[in-house]
This record gives structure tokens, sequence and C-alpha cells, in this order.
């Protein structure tokens, strides 16, 4: 399983040493709180604010949330995607809807809630974690305090890229799922 931190921050709940639990710890941490975590922008999705702030002043509060997150990533065509992709307030409160369910603020089914209760259990093959050095969402300290929980947790801190690896270097993070795979 190769897992990047957009992926695995959907479940912090504590519970038996599991990655949830792991990341639940790196979350509550000293180390991690240094950068917020959740970013506050994970937070202020929550609002019905954000769905009229998120359009604003051509899409403003994205690209500065894109330059925190992923500092020095300069890039208008996934930027143009991006904003295609939610300009409907249709699409934009679907995207919001990953973190309003996320943190609990948001409707959920119950196939959702199956899983993260699935996510509680110790998982029984290894898994890869990919996570920017550069971040500027989620701190890579929170995948050092996970890997200190979950002895099957192989951590990948990656130089020079942040919250969106796959879209700053993909040829970096496709080297090393392979790698991980031979």
């Amino acid at each position: 399983m190769v897992l990047f931190e957009t992926e695995v921050i959907i479940n912090l709940k504590l519970g038996t040493p599991s990655f949830s639990f792991a990341l639940g710890l790196a979350m509550i941490s000293r180390s991690v709180t240094r950068r917020p975590c959740p970013s506050r922008s994970e937070f202020y999705f929550q609002s019905v604010l954000a769905e009229s702030a998120i359009p604003a002043n051509d899409y403003a509060l994205t690209r500065m949330i894109w330059k925190d997150w992923s500092p020095g990533f300069e890039s208008e065509v996934d930027l143009q995607n991006f904003i295609r992709c939610v300009a409907s307030s249709e699409n934009l409160k679907a995207a919001l809807g990953y973190y309003r369910a996320a943190w609990g603020s948001g409707p959920r089914m119950d196939s959702y809630s199956a899983l993260e209760t699935k996510a509680l259990e110790p998982l029984s093959q290894p898994v890869l974690y990919l996570h920017g050095r550069d971040d500027g969402c989620i701190g890579a300290e929170l995948a050092e305090s996970a890997k200190n929980q979950c002895p099957w947790l192989t951590v990948e801190i990656l130089e020079g890229v942040g919250h969106f690896m796959q879209l700053e270097n993909p040829s970096l993070v496709n080297q090393r799922i392979v790698n991980w795979l031979l």
C-alpha cells in the first residue's frame, strides 16, 4: 500500500497501534505543533464562508494556499485544472465535503464510517508513506512520529517537494514507489 499524507490524514481517531493511532499521536505531540496541523485552511474549509471565499478574486485564497503548502511550486496549468474542476458550486461543495467529512462537520456515509473503523486496526502489509519535506500544510514531523508507532510503515521524506509532490516532481515520486515495490 502506498500512501501520501493527504490520503492518510483523513482518519485521526486514537485506537490500537495502527496508522490512525500513530497519526493521532503525531497530531497532538509538541514536535508537530510548530506548524498548524491540520492547516488553518482545513479548519476554514468547515465554514460556509469557504464556498464564497475560495472563488473570490480569481481564486486568490487557493493561490495563497498552494504557495503555502508547496513553497516554490509554480504551475499555472495545474492550478487552472483545479479551478476548472471546482468552478461549479456543486463541485466546490464536493471538494469541501472531503474536508468537512474528515473533520466531522459534514455528512458521512456508512461505508466511510466502516472504513474509518477498519483503519483503527494494525495493518498486516507493509506501507510506504511519502511526505514532502517542504509541506506547508502537514509538517514532515508527522510522518516521522507515525513511523515510530508503526513498525510496518516505511516513511520516506522527499526533499525539494511540498504538499503536491506528485505534481511538483512526478519522476521522483514514481521512482520511489517503483523502487519500494521491487
